[in-house]
């Protein structure tokens, strides 16, 4: 229970893929374009002119205890986008399991939100074979994506050519459904992303809620005015029929973004995850937004702890 809570809190605040599958899973569809090699992000061309640099760190808490951290160092622009994250259990959850996670997409930015060109994700859990992962864009058709994996990326389920139309990564997925550059062009909580994370396809949608006011507190958490919006998961392809869930609303989802006007920005700065009697809640403190130096890599300053 606890672990699955971490996850999906993890998930909704910056989300990335599951670990590697057993080699008996069925292999990759025909329509992926398997990469021979990973790319390099440092070849992606991305234009980063008029972008914010945004670092923040996310906590997650069970009943008051903390269980995880997740930390984000990205540049956001109104042409492009470059951000990593770093996420790892803490406290007694890493006693059972220890996980860390990276994560880092680079892509342009257009009216309909962030179109990825390159994505890398890595698992590292104690006592498993560490797995990474890369996605690339426009490289081939429309229709494909191209992957390169270690161990070979195995599918759970059938995930069709028709399914992957216009997805993208999990870490875009969360700044299109999210994110906002230039605060008065989407309404908040308007948008829903169709993600691919190499195994699964899932939409994240988004429905607002309210507009609340954040109490934080003195350790540097977010404190003010935000938008509250209901999380949905949508499960499209990739899963399991037995783990395919019916919304019975036993989980139920919810993120709070805030505008930073004086940037152009809209950030998340709060998620809750209700299951049953148990809710994990995250906070974003310590958030810093500025100015971007053009050539600035992401990924140089994002630190877990």
């Amino acid at each position: 229970m606890m672990k699955t809570l971490l996850g999906t809190a993890a998930a909704l605040a910056l989300a990335a893929p599951a670990g590697a599958q057993d080699s008996s899973t069925p292999p990759i569809e025909e329509w992926a374009v398997t990469l021979a090699d990973g790319r390099d992000h440092d070849d992606v061309e991305i234009d980063l002119a008029g972008a914010k640099k945004i670092d923040a760190l996310f906590e997650a808490y069970l009943v008051g205890v903390r269980i995880g951290k997740l930390s984000l160092d990205g540049v956001i622009g109104p042409n492009g986008y470059d951000v990593a994250t770093k996420m790892r259990t803490t406290g007694v959850v890493s006693l059972v399991a220890n996980t860390k996670q990276w994560a880092r997409s680079r892509g342009a930015v257009s009216n309909d939100g962030p179109a990825p060109i390159i994505h890398d994700f890595e698992d590292h859990k104690r006592g498993d074979i560490p797995h990474k992962l890369q996605l690339v864009y426009g490289e081939t058709e429309t229709d494909k994506v191209a992957m390169w994996s270690e161990p070979t990326r195995r599918l759970r389920q059938f995930v069709g050519p028709d399914d992957v139309v216009g997805a993208v990564d999990p870490l875009s997925g969360i700044l299109q459904a999210g994110f906002a550059v230039g605060t008065d062009k989407k309404p908040p909580c308007s948008q829903t992303a169709k993600v691919f994370d190499g195994r699964r396809r899932y939409d994240l949608r988004l429905e607002y809620d309210s507009k609340v006011r954040i109490s934080g507190a003195s350790d540097g958490r977010y404190n003010g005015l935000a938008y509250k919006c209901r999380v949905f998961y949508d499960q499209i392809a990739g899963f399991k029929p037995k783990n395919i869930k019916e919304d019975t609303g036993e989980i139920t989802a919810y993120m709070y973004f805030a505008d930073f006007e004086d940037h152009g920005l809209r950030f998340p700065v709060k998620a809750i995850v209700n299951r049953g009697v148990a809710s994990v809640a995250m906070f974003a403190r310590d958030i810093s937004i500025k100015d971007a130096p053009q050539a600035r890599v992401a990924g140089e300053n994002a630190d877990a702890g």
